[in-house]
């Protein structure tokens, strides 16, 4: 028996295949580990190639409600989710990857657990918002993280809504773990956010005030009736629904079956409540009802 150190690429296979010498001539060494008589021994380099994936995907109701979308509304909950798949033909020790949230986006307490880190579907490993600390990842299989996050308020300085592109990054330091191919440790998703902009006016019905989106407020007497209209619009994407609510101010009775434009509405003191349904973008759709001053 005798040793060597191949001086090769991981992968690349090493064929070897000796010869006996006997009296009546020589006979090829053969493989043990196949059927094939007299074949040489070929074996692969052992190698680790870890493969980084990372999609998004938003989140619908409950839990296990999922959309594959990428462009949500204001302060929606959705999860990342990164795959690392050991395809090298060796274990991987000691893995470890570089996950920072972005700034816009914050861990969901309202789902618990909000970070599942698995491999092959067992818990293993664990997350702390930049670095997902996974452990050994043997060749063929997957390491998964779960993170559930929501979108923080997506506002300016000034209150204005802002429409803005987030992206993630998942990366596998090179060299982590012997790994010998940078190209497959990088994996990215991205959110295009889609605030939803409001806008409020009033009129005075009894004042025989025509509509006028501009007008922001009103004179009144006692036993006058006004409208007030909440209107809702996008210009990124279709908002799928919108749910509007409307505080009313003192001195005034709501008008019962008053609310239009949304479906359902409820009114419930001092609140009226109301669900903008498709809001296309570059389109706008309004929920109005009517109060009379006491």
């Amino acid at each position: 028996m005798f040793q060597v150190k191949v001086n090769t690429n991981p992968g690349t296979q090493v064929s070897n295949q000796g010869t006996v010498e006997f009296q009546n001539g020589t006979v090829p060494t053969d493989d043990p580990g196949t059927p094939t008589p007299s074949d040489p021994t070929v074996r692969a380099v052992g190698f680790v190639d870890l493969e980084i994936a990372k999609t998004v995907e938003a989140l619908r109701g409950t839990p296990a409600a999922y959309q594959g979308v990428t462009v949500r509304s204001n302060a929606q909950a959705f999860r990342y989710v990164v795959t690392a798949k050991n395809i090298g033909n060796i274990l991987a020790n000691a893995v470890s990857l570089n996950d920072v949230l972005p700034s816009d986006v914050q861990l969901d307490s309202s789902i618990s657990p909000n970070t599942v880190s698995t491999v092959n579907g067992t818990a293993q490993g664990s997350y702390n918002s930049s670095v997902w600390t996974i452990g050994n990842v043997s060749s063929g299989q997957t390491a998964r993280l779960e993170v559930y996050v929501k979108l923080k308020t997506l506002t300016d300085a000034d209150g204005t809504a802002t429409q803005k592109t987030v992206t993630n990054t998942a990366t596998l330091p090179n060299g982590t773990a012997g790994d010998g191919n940078n190209a497959n440790n990088t994996a990215s998703a991205s959110i295009a956010t889609n605030p939803i902009k409001l806008k409020k006016y009033v009129r005075n019905v009894t004042g025989g005030e025509a509509v006028d989106t501009t007008r922001v407020s009103t004179t009144a007497k006692p036993g006058n009736t006004l409208e007030y209209c909440v209107e809702a619009s996008t210009t990124l994407a279709t908002a799928l629904s919108v749910n509007v609510s409307d505080t009313l101010v003192i001195n005034q009775t709501f008008v019962a079956g008053s609310i239009t434009g949304a479906s359902p509405s409820n009114f419930t003191s001092p609140t009226v409540t109301g669900t903008l349904a498709g809001v296309v973008s570059g389109t706008s759709k309004t929920m109005c009802f009517r109060t009379t001053v006491n």
